[in-house]
C-alpha cells in the first residue's frame, strides 16, 4: 500500500470517475467481480479469520422501495458527520452500517475491504487504496494498526452483487477537487461499469479488522 489515504497509480486520461471504460475492462468487469469476491471469500478463510456465509442471490434486492428508504438510513449512519470526517471513518462507517442494512434488506449484506480502478477510454487507469497479499500477512503477523491501515477501502457487497460505497465518489472529489460529488453515494451492480469504476475485493468480513485493532475492543484504545 501506497501514500496517503487517497494514493493513486497512474494517472487517468481524463479524471472523472464517470469516463466510459475501455471494452477490454467492461469484459474484465463484468467477468471477474464475482470470481474475485469468491477468491476474496477463500483468501480470508485461507488466512484463518472468520468468513460470513456467503450466500449469493441473483435477485436485485435494491428495488425501488428499498433505494427510497436508504437515505434515512444513510442518515442515521452518518450523523452530523463532515465530508472529510467521513472518508476518513469510512471502514468503522460501513462497518457499522452492515447490520442496519442488513435488517432493512432482510438480507445478508457483506463488509467488502479491497481497493478500487477507475478506468478511462484509453485502458489507462489510476488505482486508489490498493494492498496485496503481502500487506494482509505482514498486519497479520505484527498484529496492531499502523498508519498505512487508514488507507484501507470497504464498502458493502449484496448477495445480488450489487454495492454500496459511502464514501468512494468523495474521495476522488477530494482527490481531483470536484465538489460537485461531495457526498454522493454510489449504489450500483458490481457489474456496471458505466462509472468507469472496478471494484476489487480482497477480504471478507470484519475479522482482519479486529486482528489489527481497527473496530471491536481494541479500536477503543
Amino acid at each position: 500500500m501506497n501514500g496517503s489515504a487517497f494514493s493513486t497509480r497512474g494517472q487517468p486520461a481524463n479524471n472523472s470517475p464517470g469516463a466510459a471504460p475501455d471494452s477490454r475492462e467492461i469484459k474484465m468487469v463484468i467477468d471477474n467481480y464475482r470470481a474475485h469476491f469468491a477468491a476474496a471469500e477463500a483468501r480470508t478463510r485461507d488466512y484463518g479469520l472468520e468468513v460470513p456465509p456467503v450466500r449469493l442471490d441473483p435477485r436485485l434486492l435494491l428495488t425501488t422501495e428499498m433505494r427510497e428508504k436508504l437515505p434515512i438510513l444513510m442518515k442515521e449512519a452518518l450523523g452530523r458527520l463532515s465530508i472529510h470526517d467521513m472518508v476518513l471513518q469510512r471502514i468503522s462507517l460501513h462497518h457499522g452500517l452492515r447490520a442496519s442494512l442488513a435488517g432493512l434488506l432482510q438480507s445478508d449484506v457483506y463488509l467488502t475491504l479491497g481497493w478500487v480502478k477507475l478506468l478511462d477510454e484509453g485502458g489507462e487507469d489510476a488505482r486508489l487504496f490498493e494492498f496485496d497479499e503481502e500487506w494482509i500477512e505482514h498486519s497479520l503477523a505484527r498484529g496492531g494498526m499502523e498508519s498505512e491501515a487508514t488507507e484501507l477501502h470497504a464498502w458493502l457487497t449484496l448477495p445480488s452483487m450489487e454495492i454500496i460505497d459511502l464514501s468512494l465518489l468523495s474521495s476522488v472529489a477530494i482527490i481531483n477537487r470536484t465538489p460537485t460529488r461531495m457526498g454522493a453515494v454510489l449504489i450500483h451492480r458490481a457489474d456496471d461499469t458505466t462509472r468507469g469504476i472496478c471494484y476489487v475485493p480482497m477480504l471478507i468480513g470484519d475479522d482482519f479488522l479486529k486482528r489489527i485493532g481497527m473496530v471491536g475492543e481494541r479500536a477503543l484504545h
